[in-house]
Order: C-alpha cells, then sequence, then structure tokens
C-alpha cells in the first residue's frame, strides 16, 4: 500500500503517456501502410500526350451563313409581328362597324 501511495502518481502519470505514444505510433503505422499500398499498386491506365497539329479546315463558323440565318429570322419575324398587329387592328376596325346605333 505505501509503494502505492508513493508511486501511485508516476504510475498513472507513465500508464497516460504510454496511451499517448501507442495512439501516436498507430496514426503512423496507418499512414505507412497507406504509403506503401500506394506505392505498390498497379496502374492501369496511361495519359498519352501528342503533339498538336493545325486544323485542315476551319473549325469556326461561317460568317456569311451565320448573317444569313440572323437576317431571314429577323424579317420572318417582323412578317409574322405585322400580320398579327394587322389582323387585329381590322378585327377590332370590323367590330366597331358591327355596333348597332
Amino acid at each position: 500500500m505505501r509503494n502505492l501511495e508513493q508511486k501511485g502518481g508516476e504510475l498513472l502519470t507513465a500508464s497516460e503517456q504510454l496511451k499517448s505514444t501507442l495512439d501516436a505510433y498507430n496514426a503512423i503505422q496507418v499512414d505507412y501502410d497507406r504509403a506503401l499500398s500506394d506505392l505498390k499498386k498497379e496502374l492501369t491506365y496511361t495519359n498519352v500526350i501528342t503533339r498538336p497539329l493545325p486544323a485542315d479546315q476551319k473549325s469556326y463558323p461561317i460568317r456569311w451563313l451565320i448573317m444569313v440565318i440572323t437576317v431571314i429570322s429577323s424579317v420572318l419575324v417582323a412578317i409574322f409581328v405585322t400580320v398579327i398587329l394587322e389582323g387585329r387592328s381590322n378585327f377590332l376596325a370590323n367590330a366597331r362597324n358591327k355596333q348597332p346605333k
């Protein structure tokens, strides 16, 4: 009992130090095992890099084609809007003329 009273604090300190040392060792062991596994694994893919070659044809759209499509679509939208507005105004004019006096 006397020995436990005298050396109990040292035993507790030593056991805590042993526990923290074992935890640190286990963390290092896990990192080591992971690094060893990464080192020994066989890679099954490769990246092949070749020199760039100039294009045979232009890779961007032709400007005149874009302009033709834009003009045609603008004309069609303008005609469509004009037809709708004229039809509406004719409809309203006919409705006013048919009202009884």
